[in-house]
C-alpha cells in the first residue's frame, strides 16, 4: 500500500501504520517518483478531478482505478487512449449496499480493525471540526457527539 498526501507528516504517519511509502502530491516530482515504483494494480481515489489522468499514467496493464468521491470535480479530459490500450478499468463506487455494509462491519470486528480517530468533539465544535478538515490538519476521522 502506497499513499498520497499534501503533507509529509501525514505520509510519515501512514508509513508508521504500515504503508510502504507515499508521495506528496504538492511536489512537482510526485508523479515521476510514483512512476519509479513500476506501476500500480489499483488506485482508490476520493478526490476525482483531473488527477484521474495522472493515475491512469501510473497503472499497470489491466489495472483498476476506483473512485468514491469527486471533491475536485470531474476531469476536463480523460485519457481514454491509454485506458483502452492498457485495459484500465475506471470504476465508481458508492461504497456498497446494505449487505456489503454488514459484511464490512463483521470483517472489521473479526479482524479487530481500529479506525484512526483524530479527535472526538461535542457537536458544538462542529464548525471547528470542519475547519480542521478544510485545512487538512486532522489525521484520521473526526467524531462529533450529538
Amino acid at each position: 500500500v502506497w499513499v498520497t498526501s499534501g503533507s509529509q507528516e501525514k505520509i510519515d504517519q501512514c508509513t508508521a501504520l504500515g504503508a510502504q511509502g507515499g508521495f506528496n502530491y504538492k511536489s512537482e516530482s510526485w508523479l515521476k517518483e510514483a512512476k519509479s515504483i513500476g506501476g500500480f494494480d489499483q488506485v482508490i481515489d476520493s478526490a476525482g478531478g483531473d488527477q484521474i489522468n495522472d493515475f491512469v499514467k501510473l497503472m499497470k496493464p489491466a489495472g483498476r482505478i476506483v473512485f468514491y468521491g469527486a471533491t475536485n470535480g470531474v476531469p476536463s479530459k480523460l485519457d481514454v487512449h491509454r485506458m483502452f490500450w492498457n485495459q484500465i478499468t475506471l470504476q465508481g463506487s458508492t461504497m456498497g449496499n446494505d449487505q456489503e455494509f454488514i459484511r464490512m462491519v463483521e470483517f472489521v470486528s473479526r479482524h479487530r480493525i481500529q479506525p484512526i480517530i483524530d479527535s472526538v468533539r461535542p457537536f458544538s465544535e462542529a464548525v471547528s471540526a470542519f475547519d480542521s478538515m478544510k485545512t487538512g490538519s486532522q489525521f484520521g476521522k473526526i467524531v462529533l457527539i450529538l
